[in-house]
């Protein structure tokens, strides 16, 4: 393809780009000179370390319009209870929020996630926009640049940090219990509800470990001590259990991890199967590579649970003291 004919794409692209985050009103009486600036708000109450969430998701956006040659403008609404209504009304074009509260704003459409929890929510009436939002994070979270971004953001700001969480002092208490290092157990927690304690499942599981237990109420497991005292407890049966699956203490803990999420019924099977096939069923990547071969279990999610706790721990113990 000619040169002239790349140019003459890019500058098309831009202008689409533009002409897509601009509010129709303006679209329609300003077509010669459209506004390139995307206004947007960030609302993460209930995430750990906010300034330390919100600063991180700043740079991102940067990053997205740079990509597509925008200005960004950060908007700060005086009441937060009104983001919504800001975004509903057109006073601004994006709103960051996590993918729970997002699941419950009626008219509203929302971007596929990134770092697990965070989504950009539009009105439904941009589902144009969504669509190259979503095309944008998906090559982000394919090519690792979030992750990325955000291991450089914690490193830079890691020296002021101090608390992953308003649960630190029980995470350190039941780790300390377990043998763990606290970060890894906070790590866990976070892939489990996001430190939201009022986190539930569609499968009835509850709190920051997200314990599902028949001899407790609701409102017991909604205690954080209790919640994460019994999902200790898991753990160190699990620990115990796979501590001479795996051929070092590693792969012991990777197999752990796997059990939490999926069941040490489901982790038992895909080691057997292993063995079955002659893979060396002490290695958790090479019990990966036959997962496609065990009956009745997918692992999808059970292999990107495992990577992210571990990418999460990493991340922890670069910038929070142990």
């Amino acid at each position: 393809m000619k040169r002239s004919t790349w140019k003459y794409l890019l500058v098309t692209a831009i202008v689409l780009v533009a002409a897509l985050f601009m509010p129709l009103s303006i679209r329609k009486s300003t077509v010669e000179n459209p506004p390139l600036t995307l206004r947007c708000v960030i609302d993460l109450k209930g995430e750990p370390v906010r300034g330390l969430t919100v600063g991180m998701n700043k740079i991102i956006l940067r990053e997205f319009a740079d990509d597509h040659h925008l200005e960004l403008e950060f908007i700060t609404p005086a009441d937060s209870t009104r983001y919504l209504d800001s975004l509903r009304d057109g006073t601004v074009d994006l709103l960051v929020m996590y993918r729970a509260d997002s699941l419950h704003a009626d008219g509203f459409i929302s971007t596929i996630p990134y770092r697990d929890s965070t989504v950009w929510v539009l009105r439904e009436d941009r589902g144009r926009e969504v669509r190259l939002l979503n095309n944008w994070i998906a090559q982000m979270n394919g090519n690792g640049g979030i992750g990325k971004i955000g291991k450089t953001y914690l490193r830079r700001v890691g020296s002021s940090l101090t608390s992953i969480s308003p649960y630190d002092h029980i995470v350190k208490q039941n780790a300390n219990a377990l043998g763990w290092d606290w970060r890894l157990l906070s790590a866990i927690i976070y892939h489990e509800s996001k430190f939201i304690n009022e986190s539930c499942s569609d499968k009835g599981a509850v709190g920051l470990m997200q314990i599902r237990n028949d001899n407790y109420s609701v409102d017991t497991l909604l205690d954080p001590a209790v919640n994460v005292s019994i999902g200790t407890k898991y753990l160190s049966y699990l620990s115990n259990m796979f501590a001479d699956r795996g051929a070092d203490s590693l792969e012991c803990l990777k197999l752990t991890l796997a059990a939490y999420n999926c069941g040490e019924g489901n982790v038992l099977k895909c080691i057997r199967t292993a063995e079955d096939l002659g893979v060396d069923p002490t290695r958790w990547d090479s019990i990966v590579s036959i997962i496609p071969q065990v009956p009745g279990f997918h692992g999808k999610q059970t292999i990107a649970y495992v990577r992210e706790v571990l990418d999460t721990y990493d991340e922890y113990a670069e910038v929070y003291p142990r």
